[in-house]
């Protein structure tokens, strides 16, 4: 087989194949690499020969992990763009796997090593990564670069609210050469960590007497090994000072929680840098290349007088697998963070408002401006930064959902941050966003633009609006719908699922698409009318806030209707209505079928002729047990809505609680008989009144 040997002085392994040994495949292959690819040229051919005396393909079923009896043939081997942070107009070669090769990865790129013996004429470069230490000298560089090429974009906010951030109460911060916390206005240069503190780890902050007799916070002399590597990587980097959010905020004093909560905005613009720990599970994981953690060690191959490096991942997928990048206070971090160093198993990744970068690639940035080379940015961090982003807050509430929250209570607190920044008065007025527990509330915020009326007509169109949420994309089938009882059950805050808003269709609302007075419930009991002067005081964490509760009470349109239980059929198989955790579909039925259910004298009826609303159920049912019984006997209430929707809720403890969506009012469903009805609305079947409702 191939000769393989350990690369002087670091852990790498390269083997060196000979070409005279390769099969024909693998003989093309080898020549392919030797070409110079230029954009919108392509070279494909078969991933692998599967020969057992090829010593290029038994190093590539080494690689893979896979035995060669079961490796899927189907893969191929062409070249591409690659993924990730990269500044080439060129093209690198890589292999791509379908998904059922039972591989970890869909994607092994090829990267020449710049090890002055090369043969390629491809664009870019690409280095050794040391195993055990991070290159400062290049992170240095790139922070160096941005602060100084990039101007406004990657600049640091100077003002909250107009007033000079010299001014405003300082921020504690940790002083990494003296370890100590002490106080530190936002102008002052500091560095910033994002991490998954995890369970299990102390939080014990000892105090000690300064020689003045004051009392001052003083780090323990053990500390998590991410933190103690974030202060060393902070020093490196050329700071004194650290933001930690488990050691800079007291936790125990509700005032400065709440008050720290609304600046978390503000702590991460103002940072300098953002470290990352986007590798390991909590925060005794450490950052990989920093102490005693090691990188994992790259796999080279010598073909032809060209070592190349074999990457089985781009960098964009390392972070999104990252158990940082599934966690709820993780996401706003990476939203205001104005640079970020992500420090995963493979290298360091940097990223700011204009530019990615990483270890891997080896180009001078002063050189590729020069040669008028674009640099790209890759969104490493979901792309969710206010100068790129250019998502609306729905969406970035349907991203946020997907996210793990440990602490159930912190649904909203760990979005604080965004809320805040989209409720910022100096926004343009198009562009501002409040929120009312969660739902945004104001107008142009979803598909459907709400018209130029009254402040008030437009509160209610965008709440209405935002009530339609449904269930969205999981990472975690078996997180979805579970129900948090201190958050409205119409608001997605109470409930621990990904969330989404549907696409409707309709461009714009009418004024009277929905009639209905809201108000709502102080703790005293008493009502008030839900103003857009009202939401404007609740949003910006008014004194008045804390004095009212989540319930709603309306008055509008409402059907009084039953809900039919049709299991795992035809039907729902086809219509898609059967992907619901419990693997059934709940529908409303219409009279002509409920009337058929109660009595047996009418052999002729047609089960075609049946039609049928789809309701996607909000809470977890599961057949046969007591809460799918009284789904299925109960009267329940659809509250009309914009958009041809329609809001099911019913009774619970002491007001009516969500109980799912009803997609469209107009078009109903029951195979072909049901054509004839599109356009049809529910209320002819169930007539609707206006009635008043209470919901929490």
């Amino acid at each position: 087989m191939a000769e393989l040997e350990g690369q002087a002085g670091t852990e790498h392994k390269i083997v060196r194949i000979d070409t005279e040994a390769l099969c024909e495949r693998c003989r093309l292959i080898a020549f392919g690499l030797k070409k110079e690819m230029h954009l919108g040229e392509e070279y494909v051919q078969p991933l692998i020969n599967r020969s057992k005396k090829c010593p290029l393909c038994l190093w590539l079923l080494e690689i893979f992990r896979i035995p060669m009896e079961i490796m899927n043939p189907a893969a191929v081997f062409h070249y591409s763009k690659v993924p990730g942070p990269c500044f080439s107009y060129g093209r690198i070669p890589y292999w791509h796997c379908p998904s059922d090769s039972g591989l970890d990865y869909s994607h092994y790129y090829l990267l020449p090593l710049d090890d002055g013996k090369s043969t390629t004429n491809l664009e870019d470069r690409y280095r050794l990564v040391d195993c055990h230490k991070v290159d400062f000298d290049r992170l240095r560089y790139w922070i160096n670069y941005c602060q100084t090429n990039h101007g406004h974009a990657c600049s640091r906010i100077t003002q909250m609210n107009g007033t000079p951030l010299a001014e405003e109460s300082a921020i504690k911060v940790i002083d990494c050469k003296q370890r100590m916390i002490t106080g530190a206005a936002l102008s002052v240069p500091y560095v910033a960590l994002s991490y998954v503190w995890g369970t299990g780890v102390s939080e014990i902050i000892e105090e000690e007497p300064s020689p003045d007799g004051n009392l001052r916070n003083v780090l323990p002399d053990s500390l998590p090994r991410t933190i103690e590597d974030a202060i060393y990587t902070t020093l490196q980097l050329g700071y004194r000072y650290l933001w930690v959010d488990k050691y800079c905020i007291d936790q125990s004093n509700p005032h400065e929680l709440h008050t720290q909560l609304s600046l978390m905005n503000l702590i991460y613009q103002a940072a300098s840098v953002t470290i990352v720990a986007a590798s390991g599970a909590d925060s005794n994981s450490g950052l990989p290349g920093v102490s005693d953690r090691p990188r994992t060690p790259q796999i080279l191959m010598h073909l032809d007088r060209t070592t190349w490096l074999v990457a089985n991942n781009d960098p964009e997928t390392s972070v999104r697998r990252a158990v940082w990048s599934t966690r709820a206070w993780t996401y706003q971090e990476s939203f205001f963070s104005r640079r970020q160093l992500f420090f995963t198993d493979q290298q360091v990744l940097f990223e700011c408002c204009e530019m990615s970068c990483c270890e891997l690639v080896d180009r001078p940035l002063d050189k590729a401006t020069e040669r008028g080379w674009h640099i790209t940015r890759q969104g490493i961090g979901d792309d969710m930064s206010p100068a790129h982003g250019g998502k609306d807050l729905p969406s970035h509430i349907s991203e946020y959902s997907i996210r793990s929250l440990t602490y159930q209570p912190d649904v909203l607190r760990a979005m604080q941050g965004i809320f805040s920044y989209f409720a910022t008065p100096s926004l343009d007025e198009a562009d501002r966003r409040l929120q009312f527990w969660g739902i945004c509330i104001s107008p142009n915020a979803y598909e459907a633009k709400v018209p130029a009326a009254s402040a008030d007509e437009q509160l209610r169109l965008s709440l209405a609006q935002g009530l339609c949420w449904l269930h969205g994309k999981t990472r975690d089938y078996t997180q979805r719908q579970t129900r948090r009882n201190q958050f409205p059950s119409w608001s997605w805050s109470g409930w621990g699922m990904p969330i989404a808003w549907p696409i409707s269709g309709q461009s714009r609302l009418s004024p009277g698409d929905f009639s209905c007075a809201i108000t709502l419930e102080k703790h005293s009991g008493a009502r008030v009318p839900f103003t857009a002067a009202l939401a404007e005081n609740l949003c910006t964490m008014s004194p008045e806030s804390t004095d009212y509760t989540y319930r709603l009470h309306l008055r509008t349109e409402i059907m009084d209707i039953g809900v039919t239980y049709l299991g795992s059929t035809q039907y729902t198989s086809e219509n898609g209505l059967n992907y619901v955790v419990s693997a059934m579909a709940h529908e409303i039925i219409s009279s002509s079928r409920r009337e058929s259910e109660q009595s047996s004298e009418q052999p002729n009826s047609s089960p075609q002729q049946i039609l049928y609303w789809p309701i996607e159920i909000t809470p977890f049912v599961e057949a046969g047990t007591e809460l799918h019984e009284r789904l299925c006997r109960e009267v329940l209430k659809c509250i009309v809505l914009p958009n041809d929707r329609g809001l099911v809720v019913w009774k619970g403890e002491t007001a009516f609680e969500r109980l799912g969506i009803i997609w469209k009012l107009s078009e109903p469903h029951g195979g072909s008989y049901a054509e004839r009805f599109i356009g049809q609305n529910m209320r002819e079947y169930f007539p609707s009144s206006i009635q008043e409702i209470t919901l929490e």
